[in-house]
Formats: C-alpha cells, structure tokens, sequence
C-alpha cells in the first residue's frame, strides 16, 4: 500500500532525491536479505530502532499512522496470524497496532460485523479469502 512521497530538496545531502514509500505486512519468520546498498539488514521493533538516516524516522512515522488508518477498517493484519486463530490473539495484533486497548466484546462484535473470520473449530477462526483481495495481498 502507497503511504506517501517525500521529496522536499533538503532531505538527502547527496541531492534533491524522491520517495514513494509503500507499507508491505510481512509475517515474523520472514527473513530480511540485505540488497546492493546495504552492508546489512534486519528486523527491529519500532519501539527501539536504531538510529535513522535522513528523514527516514518521518518516513516510518507516516507508515505506522497509515497501518493504525487501515487497521481501524481493514481485517488485513489477520493474515499475519498463524491460522487457525482465537480471537484474543487478533486482538492483541490490533491493539499493539493500534497503541490501545481493545474491549473483548467490541471487538468480536467488530470482526462479526465485518464477517472477517469463520469458525474452524471450538474457539478457533480463520480469516476470510474473500475479504482480502489479490492487491491486498
């Protein structure tokens, strides 16, 4: 998903550079691979990142304000969970997004509304296919 441009002439010493920044979900076993311009890489919890270049610490700002935008009326961050799910780990998932605390019973009642998830078993759900689009994906 496009989360926004950047190309103010300042933001890079090196010259007036421009970027489109776009917010991927990856799952957490998902592994990071340095590419041509970077000696390495890895994951970090947004809470405790190393120190930014530029202006990438605006760039990872409006990424986080637009996945709590899409989280509040998206079931997308489902597919981040192991299937099957309970509902309480959905919660968590939104709620750590979300930077609050989510009541049990809004939020099943949100995912029931929105026929996000199925039964699979006793207590145990799976998200819907056909509420996530190929281009969501």
């Amino acid at each position: 998903v496009q989360t926004c441009c950047f190309g103010a002439p300042e933001r890079d010493p090196r010259g007036w550079v421009v970027s489109a920044a776009y917010l991927g979900l990856a799952p957490g076993e998902t592994r990071a691979i340095a590419g041509d311009d970077a000696r390495t890489v890895g994951w970090h919890r947004v809470d405790a990142l190393p120190a930014l270049a530029f202006d990438h610490a605006d760039i990872l700002a409006a990424a986080r304000q637009r996945l709590r935008e899409l989280t509040q009326t998206s079931t997308l961050p489902l597919q981040l969970l192991p299937t099957p799910l309970r509902t309480r780990q959905a919660r968590f998932l939104y709620s750590q997004i979300l930077g609050e605390a989510i009541k049990p019973t809004a939020f099943k009642a949100w995912l029931r509304r929105r026929e996000a998830v199925e039964r699979v078993g006793p207590a145990k759900f799976a998200p819907r296919p056909a509420l996530h689009p190929d281009w969501l994906r």
